[in-house]
């Protein structure tokens, strides 16, 4: 009898404590960068110059495109990091808030994210933007910023977009770029890339001064590699942890050699422009060893094939209805 009324006892306890103990989570969470390739809507935007992206225009951009193309994203979105989504995921090429707001309500990805967006000075419309979980990150504050002294430099350099937050416990900030390209010439447009770097130095180092063991992950289509001196001398990155200052910060993407691949292709040549750096204190507390990525599985390669490069919704003006984007995400899995 009392080895009855022990068991039952036993079972009653474990079935009470069930209820009462939290369930064990995993530490783990991922942070990832996308450059979505015009992520325009279908309604034309007055403000800015966006007739190219709609249903007469030059890409005959129609509602059934768009929702196609929201689709896709969230597909995208929805397979990274450990297969439900990144936790946070900075963007390039949005819109407006519109899409931000059609985007997070696809089934892929529904429920799980708010956003942070602020229309930019781009003429094209396209701006950067902040995607997070609402039960891992609470934005506390954001901002655009561009650079106080353009050098006699014309106009039409993206600001940059830094969001304060609370990430998991830990206050982070996080500055989502998306530098001019090279489509004038890599020489005549490098010193907007380095004007935008000095921007991010500057930025941080007010943070550092504040508290010198500032959380801060910098994000973002730069336009440049890794080894570029933007990214090096400007911003002060390092593929090489060893190699860091207290104020430098760590280029996830620094080794790119080991990668073997880029985040964009143009012509034969790969790209690794997609970049998530962060500082030391973040880089000692939650980095993991060799797990930086690029997103490319094969169903993200045009026509299957990796050496044709990314599965982009335009090749020029021609439409590929099952494409995604000219570049591929990056995303760092984080402890």
């Amino acid at each position: 009898m009392k080895k009855i009324l022990w068991l039952c006892l036993t079972l009653i306890v474990t079935f009470v404590l069930s209820f009462c103990l939290p369930e064990e989570k995993s530490d783990a969470y991922t942070i990832a960068f996308y450059n979505v390739e015009n992520l325009f809507d279908s309604q034309d935007d007055p403000d800015v110059n966006d007739n190219d992206f709609l249903p007469r225009g030059k890409c005959h951009w129609t509602q059934k495109r768009y929702e196609k193309k929201l689709n896709q994203i969230a597909t995208v979105i929805s397979k990274l990091g450990d297969n439900d989504g990144p936790e946070l995921l900075g963007m390039a090429e949005i819109e407006n808030s519109h899409v931000l707001k059609d985007l997070i309500n696809i089934s892929a990805v529904s429920g799980t994210y708010g956003f942070i967006h602020l229309e930019s000075c781009d003429n094209r419309g396209i701006d950067v933007a902040l995607l997070y979980k609402r039960k891992i990150f609470k934005p506390l504050y954001h901002k655009l910023y561009s650079p106080k002294n353009m050098e006699g430099i014309k106009s039409g350099l993206r600001e940059l977009l830094l969001v304060k937050g609370i990430l998991n416990k830990d206050t982070t900030f996080v500055l989502v770029n998306h530098w001019t390209s090279r489509r004038a010439g890599v020489e005549k447009s490098e010193r907007k890339r380095i004007i935008m770097g000095m921007l991010v130095r500057e930025l941080c180092d007010s943070l550092f001064r504040n508290n010198k063991e500032s959380e801060i992950i910098v994000m973002g289509d730069f336009n440049d590699t890794p080894h570029d001196p933007s990214i090096t001398e400007a911003i002060m990155a390092k593929g090489n942890a060893k190699k860091m200052g207290g104020e430098d910060l760590f280029n996830g993407f620094g080794n790119i050699d080991a990668l073997k691949i880029g985040s964009t292709k143009y012509g034969k040549n790969w790209l690794t422009f997609d970049q998530i750096m962060m500082s030391k204190a973040f880089y000692k507390k939650h980095y993991k060893k060799n797990s930086s990525e690029i997103y490319h599985p094969e169903w993200m390669h045009y026509k299957s094939n990796l050496s044709n490069g990314p599965f982009r919704t335009f090749s020029g003006a021609k439409y590929q209805e099952n494409g995604f984007s000219d570049h591929f995400p990056v995303f760092i899995n984080f402890k």
